[in-house]
């Protein structure tokens, strides 16, 4: 509970000083980077540029299960990319870690996050770029078929702690790189379960949005 409006200045401090080490550190930083306006917001995917620069949280869970919270933390925002790690460890429990390590490799590409290039093995080189992102979604479509996307989607909601909404979306540069998104794909699935690359674009890894 935080101290009322009205409270004197060494109640207010009283209590700030109760607080956490942690949550004390964590008001100091958010403080102190609070009024940085530089930079834009990107809008070259449309729910990103719907953003409000204005917002700003942070949020820290430790090891032990505590979360401390300052700022605006529970205004719910696109995680674009990030989901590629939480797809990935539903890949690894779902199909376990030699079956996805039989298709997607594990080492740094240098590459950008949006990269579809292939390793010597035409295999995606990590699953925090678009290929693996890719595979991983075409992994968990051959072991669910056609619940895969709804799979995905309360996977990520459980690993939220809340309902996860995720709308698909196809970039336009993706679309005409339907080619090389197919031998992602193909790299990861037998011929019986692989997606089109339209479909695969269409997945929750890399492409689609979740709040």
């Amino acid at each position: 509970m935080k101290p009322s409006p009205s409270a004197s200045p060494a109640s207010a401090a009283a209590w700030a000083a109760s607080k956490p080490p942690l949550l004390r550190f964590l008001d100091r930083c958010h403080e102190d980077f609070s009024n940085e306006t530089g930079g834009a917001v990107a809008d070259y995917i449309p729910e990103l540029g719907k953003a409000d620069p204005d917002r700003f949280g942070i949020s820290l869970a430790t090891i032990d299960g505590h979360v401390y919270e300052v700022g605006d933390t529970r205004i719910p925002f696109t995680i674009q990319s990030m989901s590629k790690p939480f797809v990935f460890a539903l890949a690894l429990d779902t199909l376990g870690a030699a079956r996805v390590e039989s298709a997607i490799g594990v080492e740094p590409s240098g590459d950008p996050f949006n990269s579809i290039r292939l390793n010597a093995d035409n295999h995606p080189f990590n699953p925090m770029v678009n290929a693996g992102a890719i595979a991983c979604s075409s992994l968990i479509h051959e072991a669910k078929g056609d619940g895969a996307f709804e799979y995905i989607r309360q996977a990520l909601g459980r690993f939220a702690g809340r309902e996860a909404l995720m709308r698909p979306y196809i970039p336009p540069k993706a679309r005409p790189a339907t080619a090389t998104a197919r031998s992602a794909i193909s790299c990861a699935t037998p011929p019986s379960s692989r997606m089109t690359s339209a479909r695969c674009w269409r997945s929750i890894s890399g492409n689609a949005r979740f709040w």
